[in-house]
């Protein structure tokens, strides 16, 4: 048996005693897949030799989210969404041929995120190497935290057209969700460093709170120019304008001071 090559050092929550689990089997990763997802394993194969497979699994709870790191050998499989309570967003960590095919769309990706909406649905997944984090989270929490994020109306629409579709999220087209992306993964190892050194996160650091928050605006980046874009539309200027317009009205205002 070949031996599975170690994960990159940021990658999370492999080695959580409560949930690391190690397999050798395709069907036993199927089902430790099942009983932290809400899906129902159809077929799951593999492409290399059945005794060549391994595959090492880890994940936690944290407030409404699930997060579940896998990393191991390349999959074939189909799985049926359980639709209705949580959507998925599958955080790729090492670049590799990942293709997924639902509701008669299908989608190629080495880097970029994947969204799965919370609707019921048959998801085909095939990979050249499984390396990455599923990300199962309540859709409408999104509502809120883009509330917070740009302030009242802003992009709403957006946001619920994005939760309700499948979706690539590519860090090539926009460059906001290369930087989002990175902050994903950094949060998530920050989360894997507090359960290592104290088996929980306080729920006083709202880090499930910070996921959300950068769900939201991977799914819909103009979530970022919310809050300037309504300010512009009642004011006729941007925030940082208006800011440097009165600095130099308290400058104008005051004594002459040179410097010697």
């Amino acid at each position: 048996m070949n031996q599975l090559k170690e994960p990159p050092a940021h990658f999370p929550f492999l080695n959580l005693p409560a949930s690391s689990q190690q397999c050798v089997d395709p069907v036993d990763h199927g089902t430790a897949l099942q009983s932290f997802l809400p899906v129902r394993i159809c077929h799951w194969d593999t492409h290399s030799e059945p005794k060549a497979f391994q595959n090492h699994s880890g994940g936690i709870h944290l407030g409404p989210i699930t997060l579940l790191a896998t990393w191991g050998s390349a999959v074939d499989g189909q799985v049926e969404i359980q639709g209705g309570k949580q959507a998925q967003l599958i955080l790729p960590y090492v670049a590799g041929v990942n293709t997924y095919a639902i509701g008669g769309q299908t989608f190629h990706s080495r880097t970029s995120a994947f969204f799965i909406p919370a609707r019921h649905a048959l998801l085909r997944v095939t990979n050249t190497f499984t390396s990455g984090v599923v990300i199962s989270f309540p859709p409408d929490s999104l509502a809120s935290v883009a509330l917070a994020i740009a302030g009242p109306d802003a992009c709403c629409q957006a946001l619920e057209e994005a939760i309700n579709q499948p979706a690539l999220l590519s860090r090539r087209q926009d460059p906001r969700r290369e930087h989002l992306h990175q902050l994903l993964i950094s949060t998530l190892a920050l989360i894997n460093s507090a359960m290592a050194s104290a088996c929980s996160v306080h729920s006083m650091m709202r880090l499930d709170d910070l996921i959300l928050r950068l769900l939201a605006m991977l799914l819909v980046p103009q979530l970022l120019d919310g809050g300037s874009r309504d300010f512009v539309a009642r004011y006729g200027i941007r925030p940082s304008a208006l800011l440097r317009r009165k600095a130099d009205n308290r400058l104008a205002q005051s004594p002459t001071q040179t410097s010697v």
